[in-house]
């Protein structure tokens, strides 16, 4: 049995092919409202039809999960500090992490992606993502990080 966090990325393959590989295992899921946030964030997903922001969030609500505080609370940032939602970082992990993504590409996302990061890795949580640049980043700072493809191949009983 594992403990996972999805990277927002891997829901709309979850909902489109792979919505029984999730529920079907003994497996915990994680979550914050940075993933959730980021579906619902106009910026990030204004090339999104309504139909596909449906299945994300769709996806979102599907997965039996325990939501998680982000690690840091993070002065300005609607989409992911709330009171009581986030903890006082004290280590500047996500500094760190979110400064590695924008070296290898300035994108709106590494913010959140940083922050999804930080909770897998002071949770201990296996983080599944599509993301090379999040997967080498993270790898950098902790070593359980896998593809989506490689948790379905591991990771999940299949009845088939």
């Amino acid at each position: 049995m594992g403990e996972y966090i999805f990277d927002t990325n891997c829901f709309y393959q979850i909902s489109v092919l792979e919505k029984n590989i999730i529920n079907n295992n003994n497996n915990k899921y994680f979550c914050s409202l940075v993933q959730y946030n980021e579906i619902k964030n106009k910026e990030i997903t204004t090339y999104f039809s309504k139909e596909r922001k449906q299945r994300l969030l769709e996806t979102y609500k599907m997965i039996e999960q325990k939501e998680l505080p982000t690690e840091s609370f993070i002065l300005g940032d609607p989409s992911a500090s709330f009171l009581g939602k986030s903890k006082l970082g004290t280590t500047g992990l996500f500094f760190k992490i979110k400064d590695d993504l924008n070296k290898l590409k300035n994108h709106k996302g590494n913010h959140n992606d940083g922050l999804i990061a930080e909770i897998a890795i002071k949770n201990n949580l296996i983080l599944v993502t599509n993301d090379q640049d999040l997967c080498r980043i993270t790898k950098k700072y902790y070593s359980d990080v896998i593809t989506l493809a490689e948790f379905k191949k591991v990771y999940v009983k299949c009845d088939y």
